[in-house]
């Protein structure tokens, strides 16, 4: 969005007189909008997937080693979320950290 509007700044300086003109300017200002959110979509998509990626490896071969069980509980909170469920106890990072005995 900051993009967009800088892009909007400067192209917009100078006042554009022919209304033929200002038709093509916000022709390629609404294409590089969907440019620039479609890419920022694809990014959040990935970046979302490597954090998933992540945390099923802490939660497979890490916590097993140290006990603290900090994305077992969490992946057990987002699934009784997703089904309305109340929350459950022991999904805070203190209490998680508590649990190493």
């Amino acid at each position: 969005m900051a993009a967009i509007g800088t892009i909007l700044g400067f192209v917009l300086k100078e006042p554009v007189s022919v209304e033929q003109e200002l038709n093509w300017y916000i022709l390629a200002l609404v294409s590089f909008a969907l440019v620039i959110l479609n890419a920022a979509l694809i990014l959040t998509i990935h970046y979302t997937q490597q954090i998933q990626l992540i945390s099923a490896y802490l939660q497979k071969f890490i916590e097993p080693k140290i006990g603290i069980k900090w994305e077992t509980r969490w992946t057990h909170y987002r699934k009784l979320k997703k089904s309305g469920s109340e929350l459950p106890l022991g999904t805070s990072k203190p209490l998680a950290f508590s649990t190493l005995s």
